[in-house]
């Protein structure tokens, strides 16, 4: 997947449109007007994993701060776009020369240096890595395609399990890899936390926290439909192996009880964990506001420990919450 970004008149069309027309490449062009199912659709079914798109989700945050307008996206349906993005490994293209004349009428041209700095700082906010293209001075197109080819072919394992309904979302190498228990009914896409309330509570923990995106993937340890009740099985267990070695996260956050079960493969692993009750406790519980701001201190002290933000303050990798004790809950 090859993504162009870029204020306007800044060649992502022309770009587009030559490898698209060269290399015999899907293309794909989005607008201001795109909603969220234009985007969610193509990425669910895979369409966009060999196309080059000309302008993607990415730009209504440089956009929509720069021209003061409302934000097209709900905070979960951008979580949604970028993590289902983020594990295509995509090779994002950002254009940073204007074309003179300036003759575009939408983005006034004394904002088009401040819409080019919005887009570096949302990259750099989530850590996105990218390529910046100067049409003066292009970088030749086989070296794009070829990191995109190395790209395609390592996460040919995930679109496996992607079409097989238990893929992961997130960063193709995240600092940490939550692991929940299930995919829940509501998750009519597959992607882990979707919708529904813990879905939002999830988000909400990400933006609070300020956790560049591509940090982070999540998986669930039950690898079924949704809405699946069963317990882990050594299937599960054998898929999920099979997310560790080629993710290769530093550190790994265990979610609920389930989730709690591949603590002895982290283990052998020698790879970092820590537990926490699942987030679907604190709405099926009625938990308060005091309750909802514990858990997100434990979350914030959970990410800083894994990532070598925060010392370990114990030997034991398990954390618990004492306050929280109780049934646990698929997402």
């Amino acid at each position: 997947m090859l993504i162009v970004l870029g204020p306007d008149s800044s060649g992502k069309t022309v770009l587009s449109n030559t490898i698209s027309d060269d290399y015999l490449k899907p293309y794909f062009h989005f607008t201001q007007e795109s909603n969220y199912p234009d985007y969610l659709s193509p990425l669910v079914k895979l369409q966009l994993s060999n196309s080059v798109c000309d302008r993607y989700a990415f730009c209504e945050g440089p956009y929509s701060s720069v021209l003061g307008r409302e934000f097209r996206f709900s905070l979960k349906e951008w979580h949604n776009l970028i993590l289902l993005t983020l594990i295509q490994h995509p090779v994002v293209i950002l254009c940073t020369r204007m074309k003179k004349p300036y003759v575009d009428s939408y983005l006034p041209e004394e904002l088009w240096d401040t819409c080019l700095t919005k887009y570096r700082e949302l990259l750099s906010r989530y850590h996105i890595p990218y390529l910046e293209y100067d049409y003066e001075d292009p970088m030749p197109t086989p070296i794009i395609l070829q990191k995109e080819e190395v790209n395609i072919r390592g996460i040919r394992w995930w679109v496996d399990m992607w079409q097989k309904g238990i893929g992961c979302i997130g960063g193709r190498h995240p600092q940490v890899l939550l692991v929940a228990e299930r995919l829940g009914p509501r998750n009519y896409n597959l992607l882990p936390f979707e919708a529904g309330p813990t879905g939002r509570g999830l988000s909400q923990i990400l933006h609070m926290l300020e956790i560049p995106l591509a940090d982070i993937a999540i998986t669930n340890i039950v690898k079924d439909a949704r809405g699946s009740t069963r317990n882990v099985s050594k299937g599960d267990l054998a898929l999920f192996e099979i997310e560790l070695e080629e993710l290769k996260p530093k550190g790994v956050i265990l979610m609920g009880a389930q989730a709690k079960k591949a603590s002895k493969m982290l283990d052998s692993a020698k790879i970092p964990w820590l537990h926490i009750p699942h987030l679907g406790y604190l709405g099926h519980s009625g938990a308060g506001e005091g309750e909802k701001l514990r858990y997100r201190q434990e979350w914030k002290r959970i990410w800083g420990i894994l990532t070598g933000e925060q010392e370990v303050e114990t030997e034991k990798w398990v954390v618990s919450i004492h306050s929280m004790v109780g049934q646990e809950h698929s997402q």
